[in-house]
């Protein structure tokens, strides 16, 4: 119910911004941006319905021939985090939500790529919690140089150049450090899913995750469907080459390679159709 409130009002919202004059439109852009980055603790379908409060106020001074500047004044930043802090921050339990989504994405897709390589899946404890602390730092500095960006001024850090490189960086940071921990964090409470319990394990996280995203019609993280699917059908191939001896046959040294390509074409042509509905629409 409070992810359709929130996608309600985004849409509202993004119908409202086309028809701002572009002057207008940049300054409600970067208002909107800052509210949203910073409001990570609160509930998404308030600040949207916030967000769209502040377009259809702006579209009617518009009307009346007044602009952004003249009718939020100056210092925007300012006002909207006044704004965000007379709002109710979301439950515990909405939080809890959030964090499990994104913990089990990142547990889903080490879990995958764990089981998309030959030999028999091993899990080590440690090194997911490891991955946990280290993706929520990520997120944070994310959400961060996303915000102090938006009013950034003439700064260094308002240049998209220097945005992109942080970015980056803290990506690298995050691969590196996981890649790391692989290697380094003791490997104490080892779990092993031998084959075919590992097959099971992986059709019953594909179906769930896939019915979960697609039931509740989570388009953004299609993408990561495609790649999940992908991942399973190759370490579902190797498993079924390693147990039967049969990886070294040209057939499956060949296949895992075809279903990548062929994969990559399926997503090329499905990006394309996007593409496409999106600028008929």
């Amino acid at each position: 119910m409070k992810e359709n409130r929130a996608k309600y009002y985004r849409e509202k919202m993004n119908r409202l911004e086309e028809q701002l004059l572009s002057e207008n439109r940049q300054y409600f852009d970067e208002l909107r941006s800052y509210m949203l980055f910073s409001s990570l603790l609160y509930d998404e379908g308030d600040i949207n319905e916030q967000i769209y409060v502040l377009a259809n106020d702006l579209l009617a001074a518009q009307a009346d021939g007044i602009t952004a500047v003249e009718f939020f004044g100056n210092e925007p930043k300012q006002m909207a985090d006044e704004l965000i802090s007379n709002m109710p921050k979301s439950t515990w339990k909405e939080r809890g939500q959030l964090v499990l989504l994104v913990f089990g994405i990142l547990w889903g897709i080490k879990l995958i790529s764990n089981f998309g390589r030959t030999g028999t899946v091993m899990i080590n404890p440690l090194s997911y919690l490891f991955d946990v602390v280290l993706a929520g730092v990520a997120v944070t500095m994310v959400f961060l140089i996303a915000q102090k960006s938006v009013y950034a001024g003439n700064t260094w850090i308002s240049k998209n150049s220097s945005q992109i490189i942080l970015m980056i960086t803290v990506f690298v940071i995050f691969i590196t450090g996981s890649v790391s921990g692989s290697f380094l964090i003791p490997d104490l409470w080892r779990i092993v899913i031998p084959y075919p319990f590992d097959l099971a394990a992986i059709l019953l996280l594909c179906i769930f995750t896939g019915a979960w995203i697609l039931f509740r019609k989570m388009t953004e993280f299609y993408p990561l469907l495609f790649v999940l699917f992908t991942y399973a059908l190759i370490g579902g191939i190797q498993r079924y080459a390693v147990a039967y001896q049969q990886e070294s046959t040209p057939l499956f040294v060949a296949l895992p390679i075809v279903v990548v390509l062929a994969a990559f074409v399926l997503y090329l042509i499905w990006d394309r159709r996007i593409i496409k509905n999106k600028s008929n629409f």
